[in-house]
């Protein structure tokens, strides 16, 4: 049987109830970037191309920000590595200045996936969370 409340206090309760839902759909926001962010580290080791395997074994993950509400994972590269990265994904002109080297294209489809999965993922998520609670 349902909660018996006074009509002073019908605010209050909604607001409860409401807030309680919103740290729900954080935890599950936040364990969907966590997902969807090591996917995107895991994308862009797929795509490295080439035989130097220091430069991908750098590749790492770190929580930039994490509050009651937010949070924001990074993906870099670490121990000096990072400077490479521009060079790889676009190529540049040779010490001589009359050719480019070939670009590798790689950072972009951790982009591409990050965009691609999120707003699923985080949807579907949404939604078994929406069930379980019905059930």
């Amino acid at each position: 049987m349902g909660k018996i409340v006074k009509v002073n206090e019908i605010a209050d309760v909604v607001q409860d109830y409401l807030s309680l839902a919103t740290e729900e759909y954080t935890e599950i926001m936040k364990d969907v970037i966590d997902d969807v962010s090591q996917g995107c580290l895991n994308e862009v080791k797929n795509h490295v191309t080439w035989k130097d395997k220091k430069y991908s074994s750098n590749f790492a993950l770190t929580t930039e920000l994490e509050t009651k509400r937010r949070k924001k994972r990074v993906w870099y590269v670490e121990n000096g590595y990072y400077r490479l990265t521009h060079l790889l994904e676009f190529g540049h002109m040779t010490r001589n200045g009359k050719s480019r080297t070939k670009a590798f294209p790689h950072v972009e489809y951790g982009t591409n996936y990050v965009r691609d999965n999120f707003e699923r993922k985080l949807k579907e998520a949404i939604e078994n969370a929406k069930l379980e609670s019905i059930t």
